[in-house]
C-alpha cells in the first residue's frame, strides 16, 4: 500500500513515502532560460510544472528566475493554483514517472480545520495527471488518490510521539494524559490540547503570530537601518545566519534577530495565556514546527512540563504516515 504524508505548508511543502521530499512553498511564471542546460543540469527536483495548460517554476528556480513570484499565506490557498502547482511537484517527487494508486493523510491549521476541510479534500482527492521537467527532461505521472484523511495540523506531533512506524502504540502512558501542543509554523503557530488523544477545543486555537511575525519584524527594521525593504522570504535564511549582504558587504544583524524572537515569543505568550488560563490542567507541553527552534528557549521556561520534539519541522508529517498506517493496515490501496 502506497501512503503519502504531505505538509502543504506557507513556506515549505513536506511529504514522506518512503523516503523524505521538501520544496519550498514558492511558485513562478515560467520564462524562457537561455542557458537553461547549464543552469539545470544534475537538477534532482522538478523545477517545471505544468498545471491547467500553463507552465510555472517551483522552489528555488521561481526565486532565482521568475518575474512574477506566488507565494500564499492565505488561509483559503488550497483552491488555489498555486498549491496545486506544488502539490503536483511534491506528488512527482515521491512518485516520478509512474502511474499509481495513492493514500493520502493531511493537515489543515487548527483554526482552518473546519472552513477549509473540503477544499484540501478536494485539491487531493481524484485522478492527478502530472506532467514535470527536470531540466529539459519531461516526466509524466498518473496518480491516483482514492482515500485520503485529512486531520487538524498539530495532532500529526502526538500520533508521531506516540505510535511507531508501524502505527503501534508505543508510549501508552501519554495516550490518557492532557497535553498541549505548540505548533510554530511559518503562517500560523496551532494550539492544540488532548485528554486521551481526544481534542479540548476550548484550549485549542491558532494565531497568527508565527515565524512569519518575526520575518517582519526583521525586515521592516532593514528597512529603517538599509532603506532597503525585504520580502519575508529572502528574511527567512537570515534567521540562521545572522546576516544581511547588501551590495557585497556582511551586516551582522543578530542583535535585530534576537529582538524579533523576544518579541514574538513575548506576544505568542500572551495570546497562549489568555485562553490557557488554567495551565494546571495541562499536564505537559510539547513543542514542534519549524519555528519551535527558534522560541523554544525563549517559551519554553513558563511551562512546568515541556519538551522540543526532535526534528520537529518534520514531525507532523512523520505522525501523518503513522496514523495512516495504522488507519489503514490490512487493507488494499
Amino acid at each position: 500500500m502506497n501512503i503519502l504524508g504531505v505538509d502543504l505548508g506557507f513556506m515549505y511543502t513536506k511529504a514522506i513515502a518512503g523516503d523524505s521530499f521538501k520544496i519550498k512553498s514558492v511558485v513562478g511564471g515560467q520564462r524562457s532560460l537561455a542557458f537553461n542546460k547549464m543552469t539545470l543540469s544534475g537538477a534532482n527536483k522538478p523545477v517545471s510544472v505544468k498545471v491547467d495548460g500553463d507552465m510555472f517554476f517551483v522552489s528555488d528556480l521561481a526565486l532565482q528566475q521568475s518575474e512574477s513570484i506566488y507565494y500564499s499565506l492565505k488561509p483559503d490557498r488550497f483552491s488555489s493554483i498555486t498549491t496545486k502547482v506544488l502539490l503536483h511537484a511534491i506528488l512527482s517527487m515521491a512518485y516520478p514517472n509512474r502511474e499509481t494508486t495513492v493514500r493520502v493523510v493531511s493537515g489543515l491549521p487548527v483554526s482552518h480545520y473546519e472552513l477549509y476541510r473540503e477544499q484540501l479534500k478536494q485539491l487531493v482527492l481524484g485522478e492527478h495527471r502530472i506532467e514535470v521537467y527536470h531540466g529539459t527532461d519531461r516526466l509524466s505521472s498518473l496518480i491516483t488518490v482514492p482515500h485520503g484523511k485529512f486531520l487538524p495540523q498539530p495532532i500529526g506531533t502526538l500520533f508521531n510521539k506516540v505510535l511507531d512506524d508501524q502505527g503501534g502504540i508505543k508510549e501508552g502512558k501519554l495516550i490518557n494524559r492532557v497535553i498541549g501542543v505548540i505548533d510554530i509554523g511559518f503562517g500560523t503557530t496551532d494550539m492544540l490540547v488532548t485528554e486521551s488523544l481526544t481534542p479540548v477545543e476550548r484550549l485549542t486555537f491558532s494565531t497568527n503570530t508565527a515565524v512569519n511575525h518575526i520575518c517582519r519584524l526583521i525586515s521592516s527594521k532593514l528597512h529603517e537601518q538599509f532603506g532597503v525593504l525585504l520580502p519575508i522570504y529572502k528574511v527567512e535564511d537570515m534567521l540562521y545566519t545572522g546576516e544581511f549582504v547588501q551590495k557585497g558587504k556582511s551586516h551582522d544583524i543578530t542583535n535585530v534577530i534576537k529582538w524579533a524572537l523576544v518579541s514574538t515569543a513575548e506576544q505568542l505568550l500572551g495570546e497562549i495565556q489568555v485562553k490557557w488560563v488554567n495551565d494546571w490542567e495541562i499536564d505537559h507541553v510539547v513543542f514542534t514546527g519549524g519555528g519551535s527552534i527558534l522560541l523554544y528557549p525563549i517559551m519554553s521556561p513558563n511551562f512546568h512540563s515541556h519538551e522540543l520534539m526532535g526534528d520537529s519541522q518534520w514531525s507532523n508529517v512523520r505522525g501523518y504516515i503513522k496514523w495512516g498506517k495504522r488507519s489503514w493496515r490490512n487493507k488494499d490501496a
